[in-house]
């Protein structure tokens, strides 16, 4: 029984600690003919990374585009 209930917190913990990952948000943005590239790298879920990857993206007067690695 208490090698059961060991098993299922091992792998109750690998699950919950494996979905946080280092994503690397990259974004060039056009402004009046100069180019700017930046990096951010966000700990967090892919879902979430992207989420702030997008929000990056929207520069005022500029085109923006963001990937995430």
């Amino acid at each position: 029984m208490k090698e059961t209930i060991l098993a299922f917190t091992f792998i109750g913990a690998s699950v919950l600690t494996s979905c946080k990952k280092d994503y690397t948000c990259t974004c060039t943005s056009d402004c009046s003919g100069s180019s700017i590239t930046t990096s951010t790298t966000y700990n967090s879920t892919r879902k979430k990374a992207k989420e702030s990857c997008d929000q990056a993206a929207a520069t005022p007067g500029c085109t923006t585009t963001c990937t995430i690695n």
